[in-house]
């Protein structure tokens, strides 16, 4: 949900925004023949922002009741204080789509198996090492993580307790309630 508050805040986010939101559209009209639930073909062949697209689409097809819904139960600071294995999240402060606002500060320092590494650049879904980079700097950085993890005398793994399963974020809100 913080996220989506953002994505509006500058130019570059809202043409994200937009660029992102048609071509989810676009997307979903592709493959409408395989997407009988999707009725309302009107509202989604206006979409012209990501908010639109999980108000027609994804909330459609996930069972959620609202966006707002959706976006509370896949964010990941309602999970990421259960994480009871080694877990590396790596997020650039510069990407114009997870902003820094979205980052769950809080909840990655609280928990001993997550190792949250911010960098100032890298953009969304970026990390090139350079402009004529062959390369991602994401994939040393995974690489060094589980190498240090495999070598290492720490490495601990956590028992559920009690048998309890963690609970899915996928299940929607609806499945919840009945």
């Amino acid at each position: 949900m913080i996220g989506d508050r953002f994505i509006k805040r500058r130019l570059v986010q809202r043409s994200y925004d937009r660029i992102l939101g048609i071509g989810l559209k676009d997307y979903a009209e592709l493959h409408r023949s395989v997407l009988p639930s999707l009725t309302d073909w009107d509202s989604i062949s206006k979409i012209s922002c990501i908010r639109d697209y999980d108000k027609h689409v994804v909330c459609v097809l996930g069972n959620f009741e609202t966006v707002d819904t959706y976006y509370r139960t896949v964010s990941c600071s309602s999970y990421i204080g259960k994480v009871g294995v080694p877990l590396l999240c790596i997020s650039a402060l510069d990407d114009p789509v997870c902003t820094r606002e979205t980052i769950p500060w809080d909840e990655c320092r609280a928990n001993k198996n997550v190792v949250l590494a911010t960098t100032q650049h890298g953009g969304h879904l970026g990390y090139l090492e350079g402009m004529t980079a062959k390369s991602l700097w994401w994939v040393r950085a995974v690489d060094e993580f589980l190498c240090a993890l495999n070598s290492s005398s720490l490495n601990h793994r956590e028992k559920i307790q009690n048998n309890t399963v963690l609970e899915s974020p996928l299940n929607s809100s609806k499945e919840k309630a009945v």
